[in-house]
């Protein structure tokens, strides 16, 4: 008489969910024989697997005696966008924020005033063609920046609207 002994999986745990920059490696210690590793993406019999995208991620070790699974929700944090629109009145910019995936933000104005508002209004003192600076970072320290110009002639308009829409009543 040949005697098996089968022992229950081993439990497994995958770290917290978690917003990633990187490719991230998943891993379960090694699993005796006969477990069997059935991972979310299709793989088999494998102690780790590289995510890069969001998505949730689970894996399962199982034998005749039963199954321990866990999951992780990863999240890849999409590159920054940088993007705004102008609306000089008078001797003022008033600078709309519409950039994307965006932490922080960074404005230069032209004039060496500078500002981390999000969406910040200056006051020029003089009349003049200037350039302005936006730098963004998005949570895994990448950085995009867009520069475009502001005329500041004491009079008012709507600048770099690409899309501009009205609605009448």
């Amino acid at each position: 008489i040949n005697v098996t002994i089968i022992t229950p999986p081993s439990a497994v745990s995958l770290p917290a969910d978690i917003v990633i920059c990187n490719p991230l490696v998943l891993s379960i210690p090694n699993q005796p024989s006969p477990n069997e590793i059935l991972w979310s993406t299709g793989a088999q019999a494998v102690n780790s697997i590289t995510v890069d995208t969001t998505a949730n991620y689970w894996v399962s070790v199982s034998n005749k005696c039963g199954t321990f699974s866990d999951a992780i929700y990863v999240k890849k944090e999409l590159p920054p966008v940088a993007d705004f629109d102008i609306l000089k009145t008078g001797m003022f910019g008033v600078f709309t924020n519409k950039s994307q995936n965006v932490t922080s933000s960074s404005w230069e104005f032209g004039d060496d005033s500078t500002s981390t508002s999000l969406s910040p209004t200056h006051q020029y003192l003089k009349k003049g063609t200037y350039k302005v600076k936006l730098t963004i970072t998005n949570s895994c320290g990448e950085k995009k920046e867009k520069i475009d110009s502001i005329v500041i002639d004491g009079n008012s308009s709507i600048l770099n609207s690409v899309n501009p829409s009205f609605e009448f009543y």
